[in-house]
Order: C-alpha cells, then sequence, then structure tokens
C-alpha cells in the first residue's frame, strides 16, 4: 500500500511539474502589408551646352531602402531589423515609377539612392564627354493611402 502510494504521489509531482511548465507560445498574425506609389521623373546635365537639365533616358537604376523595423507595430528594442531594398529603373522620358510596402499606423522613410552612370555629356556643337554623373540621394516619409512624388537629379 505504501508503494502504490509513493508511486501516486510521484505521478501527481510529476503531472503537476509537467502541465506548469508549459507556455503558451506567443502567435503573430502575418498580414498583407498595403503599399504606397513613388513616382517622378530623373534630370541630368546631359547638355552641357544648354542651361537646365534634361531628362535621362530610359534604363537609369534607382534603388529604394526602407528599414522593416518602420513596418512593425511594435518592434522589439534588442531585435536587428533588416534594410529591405527595392529597384526600378527609369522608363522613357526618365519617369519611374515602383510600389513599396507601407503600414496605417506609422510614418516609413524610404532612402531614394540613384545608382551613378556614365554617359556621354554635350560638350560642343559636335563634341561630347564621357561623364560619371552621381545621383543626389533623397530621404521621403510616406504613409498608406498616399501617393508621393519624387524628382531626382544628377550631377
Amino acid at each position: 500500500m505504501k508503494n502504490i502510494l509513493s508511486i501516486i504521489l510521484v505521478a501527481a509531482l510529476g503531472s503537476l511539474i509537467a502541465f506548469t511548465s508549459c507556455k503558451k507560445k506567443d502567435t503573430y498574425e502575418e498580414v498583407e502589408l498595403k503599399t504606397v506609389v513613388i513616382s517622378g521623373t530623373v534630370y541630368a546635365d546631359l547638355d552641357a551646352t544648354s542651361i537646365g537639365l534634361e531628362k535621362v533616358g530610359a534604363g537609369t537604376k534607382i534603388i529604394f531602402r526602407i528599414d522593416s523595423r518602420d513596418l512593425v507595430q511594435a518592434p522589439v528594442g534588442t531585435h536587428v531589423y533588416e534594410i529591405l531594398q527595392y529597384e526600378t529603373t527609369t522608363k522613357d522620358e526618365g519617369k519611374y515609377e515602383i510600389s513599396l510596402p507601407t503600414v496605417k499606423f506609422n510614418n516609413v522613410t524610404v532612402d531614394i539612392v540613384p545608382v551613378n552612370f556614365e554617359k556621354a555629356q554635350k560638350t560642343g556643337a559636335d563634341a561630347y564627354k564621357t561623364t560619371v554623373f552621381t545621383g543626389n540621394a533623397v530621404q521621403i516619409t510616406t504613409s498608406e493611402g498616399e501617393r508621393y512624388y519624387q524628382d531626382l537629379t544628377y550631377f
């Protein structure tokens, strides 16, 4: 009888430890992020013989960077968040357009980095010089439900 009571007591104690040590795991609901559209025109001094800037042609690459921390409603202070990078290229007449993730509960900072490119710059009536054009990086803040226009300039 003493052995049976000891076995029941050990089993009850083991069950108590097993059930109290279980923790409810945090569950996170994934939601599809809304997007915001950023568009604009890209300019450079392609013709040094005239005053003003010209629209770059098709194919100029532009990089967009977002800190993923901005897309989280309750970011964890010790967590290292990724930098999300997106790319697009200009179309005819130097125009670009891109859709990027955004949220309604927080402003999302977007770093826009025009990638340097090399092209012949007109320097005289029939003279051209190969020039490296350097883009002027820009930072904008976006929020859900808006549309943004940001022209870019190369020097």
